[in-house]
């Protein structure tokens, strides 16, 4: 889904903002704000799923497991745990890189294994295959397709995993509230890239205003 489209801006933009400001109505304002946040983030996981249920999936399951990671990091913040910290902090940006990695290159390399393997022509159609990325059809394997804003989402929770090791800031105990930092539609696709400690403090308390609201309109 893009921003530019029709459906978006007729369509899931007034609709996303409508339920949102329904809940307005609430009185107190931790549960006015937990609710809100649960509604951005359904219509962002929502946005998400046009690229896909399995790429949804994947995005449910890095928002888990980095959750977890980053609670059991800062838990091990001991002298006495020093080395597990480590090995949990390493072990979680790791898994993250690998998964970039393998949606990112995954493709490529299956076709230069394709064509090393088994290539028979003379020296420049090999290399006009390599530069075409051009397999035989003798390797038959299912080609993946990159899940929606990924390099995005990792770079975002690798940053966020550095800055609870080095105790920059504290580990989100909600996980509405993490998902909500991962997965903010507005922010998905378009970027930037943010620290926790930059967006956490809008995402746990926030005072909405008509001006606030009419001047994001105009930027939109």
């Amino acid at each position: 889904m893009e921003f530019a489209s029709v459906f978006f801006i007729w369509a899931f933009l007034p609709v996303s903002l409508g339920v949102y400001y329904s809940a307005c109505c609430i009185n107190k304002l931790k549960r006015r704000i937990f609710i809100q946040n649960i509604i951005l983030v359904f219509f962002s996981l929502l946005f998400y799923s046009w690229g896909g249920f399995k790429a949804l999936f994947l995005f449910c399951l890095l928002i888990l497991l980095n959750y977890m990671a980053a609670i059991l990091i800062e838990k091990t913040d001991t002298e006495a745990k020093k080395g597990l910290r480590c090995i949990i902090f390493a072990a979680s940006i790791i898994c993250n890189i690998l998964v970039l990695c393998f949606y990112k290159y995954f493709n490529m390399t299956i076709t230069v294994v394709d064509i090393l393997s088994h290539h028979r022509g003379n020296v420049i159609d090999y290399i006009r295959d390599l530069a075409r990325m051009e397999g035989s059809a003798s390797t038959v394997v299912q080609q993946i397709g990159i899940p929606l804003a990924l390099s995005f989402i990792v770079f975002q929770v690798v940053s966020y995993l550095v800055d609870v090791y080095h105790c920059r800031t504290a580990a989100e105990k909600s996980i509405v509230n993490f998902a909500l930092y991962l997965s903010f539609f507005p922010q998905l696709v378009q970027g930037p890239i943010m620290r926790y400690a930059e967006l956490g403090s809008q995402i746990r308390h926030r005072v909405l205003s008509f001006a606030d609201f009419e001047n994001g309109i105009k930027r939109f």
